[in-house]
């Protein structure tokens, strides 16, 4: 064998092997083992990646689900709203003919109401609610992508974006945006539906499932009201004929096909699929503009903003949202309206039309990539048009939540610009992408970071009203948040000078008569009765009638010895409240410290008695006691410090003592 090697070196040299060559099969043995790769399965790969951003994402928002049921309209649905801890069939029913706080969105009310019935005011099933709403929307929105796109990298890069921007915290943190977490869920639902419908060549049972998923989303929040105008730009991306012949709306294809105005014809069938859409969409606007305090936001702001203001305004909001995609820093629960000064909003105001402008010139100029800037920006734009105020509506100019769905436009964008640049179908370097995607990843990881951050400003009501206090002008409204903080420093820290401090505050900047009533009700608990009757006529002049107000002013008139005083506000928050026990008891402490009022203190104690046995431990059967005592039914009055002894108040051990000896147990 080495022989024939020596014979033919050029066979050796060309590797091709002469007679029976056995040293070469062993080197070919040898060559086949090493380009031996392990096979790779590429859609597990994508699995595992977006199970880590899953992860991530329960990572970030882990320290949200401690936070508090907040006194930033959480507990309003709680303690204004008794069907919600009440559920029945019937309460069920109201969830969908009522507006709660300002808003028409049934299915999150009834979320609240299931979640109550089983899990009380413990606020961490609330938060994980949540947050399992946000981790569906993840996965949806990477479904979406994907069928949108065909690309996988893309939608890992957009669900990526999603699951953790900063903007997006105030929607799933906050207990009350659950409207905003479940109506994305049916939105995305519907999208999703609404591409297999158009990839599977109209099968209309998909067409069925869209519409199901958009009434469902109306259902949750009046900002699926864009459903229609976001299919209808699908539509557009699909090059679908919506215009007889003008599938190129607005721009050409790939292939320099230009819109031809000759063809303009309606697309009938086209437009009769999209009917029942927009019906919906123009049903559920009126149901949402139908909200009476809503429309007292709206005239309040027509009398203070021209119609050029709110145009500025409008301008303003989108640079807003512009800038903090990019830059999510000094976030907000609350971005209060400009004050104007001299007639005239802040400067800043007046400069945003050139930015959008300039923008506008951009996209339009972009020819090469104007198909992909149109649809993002198309997607951002529908998804935000009804939270712009243009007539505004509602008591602040913008909201982080409000972003929820349409910065998946500018994530599309990017996604697809990365996409772009590693298929080399742009006129870049191709490694520019690995740049592209090193930014991707150092922007979620400081996005990651300030979302963890931002979570414990959502924590507790002290946490979240003094950051909207130091990021905002001292308008009217900042003063509900100086109310907010007084009530937390009152209730939870017990800080009671701070908690005066800022009620007072609260009365300089907004003079509303809650404030003056809790800060009465304070007066009250530190014994100055004086100063608080003072608050409470106050805010009783301004036509302010909650019950707390007139029992706790009685209750003040009453340590002044002014007893008819306490009787008469006591009688009107029986008014009020018919079965209000406190209200029997105390009427009845006052009659029982007038002569001749002794019968009449005794009935409204029985009738206190019987609508809550339990009241302040049993107080009211002490106070009964006395005034039977002073009657000489002793066996009535001892009965009755028996049975305050037993409910826990034990000055009534004194009375047994003293007066019924042998009906003491020890």
């Amino acid at each position: 064998m080495n022989r024939r090697y020596r014979r033919d070196p050029q066979s050796i040299r060309r590797n091709r092997p002469v007679g029976d060559t056995q040293p070469q099969k062993k080197k070919q043995k040898k060559t086949r083992r090493r380009t031996q790769l392990p096979s790779i399965n590429i859609d597990r790969v994508y699995l595992y990646i977006l199970g880590g951003i899953l992860l991530l994402t329960v990572a970030i928002y882990s320290n949200s689900l401690t936070n508090d049921i907040l006194n930033f309209d959480d507990n309003e649905y709680f303690e204004n709203y008794p069907e919600i801890v009440e559920l029945s069939f019937e309460n069920v029913g109201k969830y969908f003919t009522n507006y709660y706080v300002l808003m028409y969105h049934p299915l999150p009310i009834l979320s609240f109401a299931l979640t109550y019935k089983f899990a009380g005011l413990n606020p961490v099933p609330y938060h994980v609610i949540n947050l399992l709403f946000h981790l569906f929307n993840i996965l949806l929105v990477f479904y979406f992508i994907r069928l949108l796109t065909q690309r996988k990298v893309a939608a890992l890069i957009v669900a990526l974006l999603f699951a953790v921007h900063p903007m997006n915290v105030e929607a799933v943190s906050w207990i009350s945006a659950r409207s905003s977490v479940s109506y994305l869920c049916f939105y995305m639902l519907g999208l999703i539906q609404y591409v297999r419908y158009l990839s599977s060549d109209k099968e209309r049972k998909y067409l069925i499932y869209t519409a199901i998923f958009c009434l469902l989303s109306l259902l949750s929040k009046a900002n699926a009201l864009t459903f229609p105008l976001v299919i209808v730009l699908i539509d557009w991306f699909y090059e679908r004929d919506m215009i007889g012949g003008v599938k190129g709306f607005f721009m050409g294809n790939e292939k320099g096909k230009r819109f031809d105005v000759s063809t303009l014809d309606i697309n009938w069938a086209w437009a009769i699929e999209k009917t029942p859409f927009f019906a919906l969409a123009f049903i559920f606007g009126l149901v949402a503009l139908g909200n009476t305090e809503t429309h007292g936001n709206m005239a309040e702001s027509v009398n203070t903003y021209s119609f050029i203001d709110n145009l500025f305004m409008v301008c303003y909001s989108l640079v807003f949202y512009l800038g903090k995609l990019l830059v999510p820093l000094n976030l907000s629960a609350i971005y209060v309206y400009p004050l104007k000064d001299g007639g005239l909003l802040p400067f800043e105001y007046y400069f945003t039309p050139f930015i959008l402008g300039a923008l506008v010139v951009w996209v339009v100029r972009s020819s090469t990539y104007q198909r992909q800037l149109l649809f993002g920006f198309g997607l951002f734009l529908l998804a935000i048009f009804p939270t712009l105020q243009i007539i505004p509506s509602r008591l602040f100019i913008v909201a982080d939540r409000y972003c929820y769905l349409p910065y998946l436009g500018f994530f599309y964008l990017l996604a697809i610009f990365y996409c772009d640049l590693a298929d080399g179908k742009l006129k870049m370097p191709q490694a520019f992408s690995q740049y592209v995607l090193i930014g991707i990843l150092a922007f979620t990881c400081f996005f990651s970071y300030l979302t963890h951050q931002r979570n414990t400003v959502w924590a507790n009501d002290m946490a979240l009203v003094s950051d909207i206090i130091d990021k905002n002008p001292q308008t009217p409204y900042i003063g509900r948040a100086y109310g907010v903080r007084a009530n937390y420093k009152k209730d939870v820290t017990k800080d009671l000078q701070g908690a005066m401090e800022d009620y007072t505050k609260a009365i300089e900047i907004n003079n509303e008569p809650i404030n003056y009533m809790n800060r009465g009700i304070l007066y009250y608990e530190t014994g100055k009765y004086p100063q608080a009757i003072k608050d409470f006529d106050y805010a009783a002049s301004q036509k302010f009638y909650p019950l707390l107000l007139y029992n706790y002013r009685g209750l003040s008139k009453f340590n002044m010895q002014d007893f008819p005083g306490a009787i008469a506000d006591f009688d009107t928050t029986i008014i009020i409240e018919p079965d209000f026990a406190a209200g029997f008891a105390n009427r009845g402490s006052a009659k029982g410290s007038l002569e001749g009022q002794t019968e009449a203190a005794i009935a409204d104690l029985t009738t206190a008695i019987q609508l809550d046995p339990e009241l302040n431990n049993g107080e009211a059967f002490r106070n009964r006691g006395i005034l039977r005592m002073n009657l000489n039914q002793m066996e009535e009055a001892c009965q009755d410090f028996r049975e305050a002894f037993i409910r826990g108040f034990h000055d009534a051990a004194n009375l047994l003592s003293q007066n019924c000896p042998n009906d003491l147990d020890g």
